[in-house]
């Protein structure tokens, strides 16, 4: 694994000095839908995995999944599954 970015300060006169690849990553997936009567959370939430496991690296696969159904603006009594 690559990035386009270099060291935030140059280290290369140092000694013992190594270019090394980056640690691997490890990526989550976070999906969000409006809201169960707008958006079906059952069709809409793996058709976004589906399209966010495409800028994965090959044989790299999510560590978690998290996702939301509009609850950001109810009232904390409102949320959950309910």
């Amino acid at each position: 694994m690559t990035f386009p970015f270099g060291p935030p300060i140059d280290l290369s006169d140092l000694a013992n000095f190594v270019q090394v690849d980056a640690r691997p990553r490890q990526s989550a997936f976070v999906g969000r839908v409006s809201t169960k009567d707008n958006q079906n959370p059952s069709s809409s939430i793996p058709r976004q995995v589906a399209l966010a496991a495409q800028c994965l690296e090959e044989g790299e696969e999510f560590a978690a999944y998290f996702w939301d159904v509009e609850s950001g603006m109810l009232p904390p009594e409102s949320r959950g599954l309910a």
